[in-house]
């Protein structure tokens, strides 16, 4: 348990999260005085042409090869959104995938072969679950639906399912489902009846018998955490409560016992928290009044 609080106290440090017992907040603050604030004069400085505002990239969604030794992501590096990868150890980008498609969320699969990522048509959003081979090659569109948002896929730790969040082109929520990588086909595994709740996958169990997700408000002001039997269907509620109150996970520690979760349950301040699975307790990991999100696990954790 110790090596699991180092671990997540290095990524909260590297994200600028003062960690518990080091409580800070916008109450202790001192105000500055504004008459002392100057800016630097730069008599050679010149307005920006427009042209340089196009040479603007960025670079998202980045995801661990399963041997550590790779990184794919998404970057617009040359004007369109398409996946690249890059050697841990650094080096030049290789461009993996060319289209005019807006394509992210990849996942790698478990024995590093593939990768799985959602790409939408002409900008329309409509998003299908997308495959290419880790080394290079032809991309394979998996579900084909051109009325049916099928998006963020998540991989079972045996390769054999995908989860995702499924949504119909007239539907207002997006629910939960199951793809079966070897013939593709998909099943639904929640069927939610509230217009303004929508699913997301997290994490599979260690032995993808469940599937941990979130349940959530359109606003994103309440939402559940919950554990879905993928063989059945049955919902456990991880996070029960009556107020409006946000709970979501992020990731679930190697041995699947505890789930990194955001909450805002201490007095209404959004912060980081373990959520035992078992026995539902939550044990704060931050306490602070800025906002602090969840992130990862590292995968050497216990």
């Amino acid at each position: 348990m110790r090596s699991l609080r180092l671990h997540i106290a290095f990524f909260l440090l590297l994200c600028g999260v003062p960690l518990m017992g080091q409580s800070s907040g916008p109450d202790e603050r001192q105000l500055t005085d504004p008459k002392s604030i100057t800016s630097p004069s730069n008599a050679n400085a010149h307005p920006i042409p427009i042209e340089d505002l196009y040479y603007t990239r960025r670079v998202t969604d980045a995801t661990w090869s399963p041997d550590g030794k790779q990184i794919v992501f998404t970057t617009d590096i040359t004007g369109r959104q398409n996946l690249w990868k890059v050697s841990a150890t650094s080096g030049w980008p290789i461009q993996l995938t060319r289209s005019d498609e807006q394509q992210y969320a990849s996942v790698w699969s478990p024995d590093g072969k593939w990768i799985i990522f959602q790409q939408d048509f002409g900008g329309n959003e409509m998003w299908d679950l997308m495959a290419v081979p880790s080394g290079g090659g032809e991309v394979v569109n998996l579900t084909n639906t051109p009325d049916i948002r099928e998006e963020s896929p998540l991989w079972s730790h045996d390769g054999r399912m995908i989860a995702l969040s499924h949504k119909p082109r007239q539907g207002t929520v997006y629910n939960l489902a199951v793809m079966d990588w070897a013939t593709h086909k998909v099943r639904l595994l929640t069927d939610e009846k509230s217009k303004d709740r929508s699913w997301r996958p997290v994490a599979w169990s260690p032995d993808d018998k469940t599937l941990y997700a979130n349940r959530a408000v359109a606003g994103h002001t309440d939402s559940n955490v919950y554990a879905v039997d993928v063989a059945s269907g049955k919902l456990t509620d991880l996070t029960p409560h009556q107020a409006e109150m946000v709970y979501e996970a992020s990731s679930l520690s190697p041995d699947g016992k505890t789930l990194l979760i955001t909450s805002n349950q201490k007095q209404g301040y959004q912060n980081v928290a373990l959520l035992d699975v078992a026995s539902q307790k939550v044990k704060w990991v931050t306490d602070t009044k800025w906002e602090a999100r969840s992130g990862d696990y590292s995968p050497s954790s216990n």
